[in-house]
Formats: C-alpha cells, sequence, structure tokens
C-alpha cells in the first residue's frame, strides 16, 4: 500500500507540473500583448509631450520677439546696454525666453545666411534672435528689422534739393525762420540755429535767387538773409521709403478740410499723395506730409513736423495762417501770390505771410515715425 501511495502522489506532481506550463505560456504571452498595447502608447504620450514643450517654446520665443520690438520701437531703435536679456512668463507657468540684439549694419559682419540678400552692409538693420525654452526643446526665431525711411540730414528751415532753386515770392510774403521754435510755434533762442533756407548751390548764388525777398524775412544761422550750403536731397529716394511707411494715402486732387494726426509720439502720420495736391481748405496734420508731385495751397494750412514736396510749391496768401513748423525741404520751387484782400481799414484782414518755423522737436516727432523699426525677414530656425 505504501508503494501504491507514492506512485499516486508522484503521478498527481506530475499532472499539477504539466498544467502550469500553459498557464506561465498564457500569463507570458498576456503580458506581452499588454506590453505591445502599453508601449506604443507611453511613446505618444511622450511624443505629444515632446510637441507640447516644442510648441510651447515656439510661442515663447514669439513673446520674445514680440517684447524686443517693442521695446526697439519704444526707444528710437536705440539697442539696449545689455546685448543678452532673459526673461520669463508673467503667469508663472515654466520656460523663459532669451533675447539677443545684433546690430548688423555697420559692415562688421556678412549675411546671416537665414535671410538671404541681406547683408552687413545695409544700413540700419537690428536682428533679434529669441530662443525660447521649455522643459527640453528649443526653439529660435531670427527677425530682421530696418527703419522705414533713412531721413537725410536737415540743414534748414526751407531745404531746396535742386541746385538752381526758384523763389517766386514778394517782398513780405514768407518768412522763414532757422531759429529752434517749440512745438506751440514760439521761438527758443537757447537751443543753437539753423540755417533759415539751404540748397545744393553756394550760399551767393542761393542769396541772388532771394533778392527779392526782405533780408529780414530770412533769419537763422549767419545773420540775414540766413542761407546756407546743403547736401543734394535725393527727394525720389525718400518718397519711395516714405510711400512703404505710409498710414495715410492721399488721394491726387483737391481736398478741403482734412486733418491728419496731432503733434504727440501716438498721433504723428505719415500722408502721402502720389501726384499733385491741391489743399483749397482749412488742413491741419502733424507728422510727414509727402507729395510726390505739386503742392498747391489756397486755405489755411498748418502742418506739424516735416513737408517734402518733389515738385512745386504754390502757396496762395489769405487772412488764414499757412504755416510749417518744423522743416520744409521741396525739390525745385517756391512761389506765393496774395489775394485780394479787404482793406483793413474797413474791418477786412490783410494777407499773411507764409511762415516755414525750424522746429528740431518737431522734426524729432516725425523723424521717430519715420524710423520706425518694420520687419523686414522672419524666420524660425530648427528645433533642437
Amino acid at each position: 500500500m505504501t508503494a501504491t501511495h507514492r506512485h499516486d502522489r508522484r503521478g498527481a506532481a506530475a499532472e499539477s507540473g504539466s498544467a502550469l506550463v500553459p498557464v506561465v505560456i498564457i500569463v507570458v504571452i498576456c503580458t506581452i500583448v499588454a506590453l505591445a498595447a502599453l508601449l506604443p502608447a507611453i511613446g505618444q504620450r511622450r511624443a505629444a509631450r515632446a510637441l507640447l514643450e516644442s510648441e510651447r517654446a515656439f510661442q515663447l520665443a514669439e513673446s520674445g520677439v514680440d517684447w524686443g520690438i517693442a521695446g526697439l520701437r519704444a526707444s528710437g531703435g536705440v539697442l539696449p546696454t545689455a546685448a543678452t536679456i532673459t526673461r520669463g512668463p508673467r503667469d508663472g507657468a515654466s520656460g523663459e525666453f532669451t533675447l539677443e540684439y545684433v546690430a548688423t549694419g555697420h559692415g562688421d559682419r556678412e549675411d546671416d545666411g537665414e535671410s538671404p540678400g541681406i547683408g552687413a552692409r545695409d544700413a540700419g538693420l537690428v536682428q533679434l534672435i529669441s530662443t525660447g525654452s521649455a522643459g527640453g526643446p528649443h526653439r529660435t526665431i531670427r527677425v530682421m528689422l530696418r527703419r522705414s525711411v533713412m531721413l537725410p540730414s536737415i540743414d534748414a528751415a526751407l531745404q531746396f534739393g535742386a541746385t538752381a532753386p526758384v523763389v517766386d515770392v514778394g517782398a513780405h510774403s514768407i518768412i522763414v525762420s532757422g531759429f529752434e521754435h517749440r512745438l506751440d510755434g514760439t521761438e527758443d533762442r537757447t537751443r543753437p540755429p539753423r540755417a533759415a533756407i539751404a540748397a545744393p548751390t553756394s550760399p551767393a548764388r542761393l542769396a541772388s535767387a532771394l533778392s527779392a525777398i526782405s533780408a529780414a524775412q530770412i533769419v537763422g544761422l549767419g545773420g540775414a538773409p540766413a542761407v546756407a550750403q546743403s547736401s543734394a536731397l535725393d527727394l525720389g529716394s525718400l518718397i519711395d521709403q516714405a510711400r512703404l511707411a505710409a498710414t495715410h494715402d492721399v488721394e491726387t486732387g483737391t481736398h478741403a478740410e482734412r486733418s491728419f494726426g496731432t503733434p504727440t509720439r501716438a498721433g504723428v502720420v505719415i500722408a502721402v499723395c502720389d501726384g499733385d495736391l491741391y489743399l483749397a481748405g482749412p488742413t491741419v496734420g502733424s507728422g510727414v506730409l509727402v507729395v510726390n508731385g505739386d503742392l498747391v495751397v489756397s486755405g489755411g494750412f498748418e502742418w506739424t513736423g516735416i513737408v517734402i514736396v518733389r515738385g512745386r510749391l504754390d502757396v496762395t496768401l489769405g487772412a488764414a495762417r499757412q504755416r510749417v513748423l518744423g522743416a520744409l525741404l521741396v525739390g525745385d520751387s517756391v512761389a506765393t501770390e496774395a489775394i485780394a484782400a479787404r482793406n483793413p481799414d474797413e474791418g477786412g484782414d490783410a494777407a499773411r505771410a507764409f511762415e516755414v518755423l525750424f522746429s528740431g522737436a518737431a522734426i524729432a516727432l516725425a523723424e521717430e515715425r519715420l524710423g520706425m523699426l518694420a520687419v523686414h525677414s522672419w524666420v524660425d530656425s530648427a528645433r533642437r
């Protein structure tokens, strides 16, 4: 009986061992199937997380570009003292951007390889390199900025582009002052004066062209008449640049009762007329007025900033004020004509003189608007 019992126990153990093998195999197969189903999900989760972090890094890089452009525009294009700046998001989220400023308009480096056709010899260029990081991935954006308009040196209140300008005005029909004026039109003798009228010709030749005007009406640096020789003006190129930066397109033809901007940093405009412009009624404006043709003024006219006329400026004098406070750049000629004024003794108003008053403050407002940095190129560099 003892041997029989032992034999039965061994048989039961063998049967139990043979049954365990399929169970182990089934468990292994189930584990493999589970892992096969789980691993792709883990991979997809990691890929989704990496994509999210990359997108977050890109958004941070964009924030850095926006922050840098806003700072440069607020400073008038002046680069900060620190070439590299690092900032984090204000909402407390993870990540940061690092912003690098590179001035490329001074001949110290060649094309950056990212922006075709842009090299160091292009004056007025600034490159922003913004790198955003969130967790692991980094994204870099390179933005090239350039000034909208490179304004030439303004040497006088009234500056001609022609070497032989024509000034067809009466003895007392125009007042040109190179003395500094504030934005309210009052003189500021504490500031250095400029010439009243300048042209790319000798002062003697220019003075002879102004012989019909009373010398007391042309004042500024150098006495009366205050004239000087200036560099040649490329008004065509200047107008082409201003056209790209225009905030207001003015149709050719006759206009009356027009208003363009205010004499504040946020209020100045760039108004461009691509042809002859006739202003027949009260017109006020601040910033830059560009006329790619002739300008005819026959009503009230007050402009604070810079007026650029490629052709001829004709002013019909009347009782209303006609004044440029800042600087007037004219291609070849200025002419004035006084309308028949009512007799002052009978309660009428005599015709006013056309005034051109130099104002560095007004020019600075216009230059700031003209010099606004515009995006020239934008490149999203490879992900890292």
